[in-house]
């Protein structure tokens, strides 16, 4: 009796182990498929796909020297001397990061000294359940001073545009000229990707959210505009900047896709996509601000790094600056 029941249990011990090793490679399985799934929809095919071409400059990210850093005050001066006949000081730099001064904070950030910018929290719950390039946005302009709110962003200022299903097929807009969907709905709001956004932000601080002071102006900076930097290297900058990740910060491994309203185009876009305020950093750990979790969440630096990079290293950060006119 003793050896049947022992026999009786090596067989469902065995039965048990196949089991789970057969689940797990179906896993295993599963999961590679959802990795390679990316990789299959930004093949050529997908013709004019923002998020495609994002991808794929990534590959050629800028790395720049400590000069730059050091001389970003002439690379701003030079850009709306030229544009806008204005002048761009040291001085108007450090009274730009609201009296703490440019070298300590570069200084700082050599010794590992966290560097975190008190950026003011934006939650997107309720009221905009896929609202977080919004929030992210509004934290952003709140913090250079201009008061609006995340409402007014979305309903003025965000263009939206419907995602819809027909016949088995899905259409929708340009996500890097409109949010597809709506940021309200919480089954129906993809997102909107940063040329859309880059515009609804200059549209605010050059038009009908002016300073009464007319010595303040805003720089924005965007990867679109002016070229792919690491996280690493945006960190450097010292600039408060919002950047697309995924929610739970791993690497985008899946996307939606959709044609175009007139099917001559295809756009992807990720799965799971998300955007924070990236506040600072410390030696091992960034800062961001999560309009999903908080204020000045600490992530691992690589783990947030590869999600950044996966998502194309899309970023916008906003300066607020004083100038004073030639005239």
């Amino acid at each position: 009796m003793e050896k049947r029941k022992n026999i009786i249990f090596t067989v469902v011990s065995v039965f048990l182990c196949l089991c789970l090793a057969g689940s797990n490679l179906i896993w295993y399985k599963l999961y590679t498929r959802e990795k390679q799934t990316l990789r299959n929809a930004v093949i050529p095919t997908v013709s004019g796909d923002y998020f495609t071409a994002q991808l794929n400059a990534v590959k050629n990210i800028t790395v720049y020297p400590d000069e730059y850093i050091h001389d970003f005050n002439e690379h701003i001066s030079e850009k709306y001397y030229n544009e806008q006949e204005i002048y761009f000081t040291r001085k108007d730099y450090e009274k730009m990061l609201e009296g703490k001064y440019f070298q300590d904070l570069f200084e700082a950030k050599q010794q590992g000294i966290p560097v975190i910018f008190d950026i003011p929290f934006i939650s997107q719950n309720p009221d905009y359940p896929n609202g977080c390039e919004a929030a992210s946005a509004v934290m952003l302009l709140n913090w250079a001073g201009i008061n609006i709110s995340l409402h007014d962003f979305i309903t003025s200022f965000l263009p939206c545009s419907n995602v819809y299903e027909e016949n088995g097929y899905r259409y929708g807009p340009d996500p890097s000229v409109y949010y597809a969907g709506n940021p309200a709905d919480k089954s129906r709001g993809w997102g909107v990707f940063e040329p859309a956004v880059y515009t609804a932000m200059n549209n605010i601080t050059t038009k009908d959210y002016e300073e009464s002071d007319k010595n303040i102006a805003y720089f924005i900076r965007s990867s679109n505009v002016n070229g792919k930097i690491s996280l690493s290297e945006l960190c450097k900058l010292n600039e408060p900047a919002m950047i697309w990740v995924t929610q739970d910060y791993s690497e985008a491994s899946d996307v939606y896709e959709w044609f175009s309203y007139d099917r001559k185009k295809t756009y992807t876009y990720p799965k799971n996509a998300h955007v924070v305020v990236l506040t600072g950093s410390d030696s091992d750990n960034y800062y961001i601000n999560d309009p999903l979790k908080g204020k000045d969440i600490k992530v691992a630096k690589q783990q947030l790094s590869d999600s950044f990079n996966s998502m194309g290293a899309q970023y916008i950060s906003i300066l607020k600056y004083y100038y004073q006119s030639p005239f």
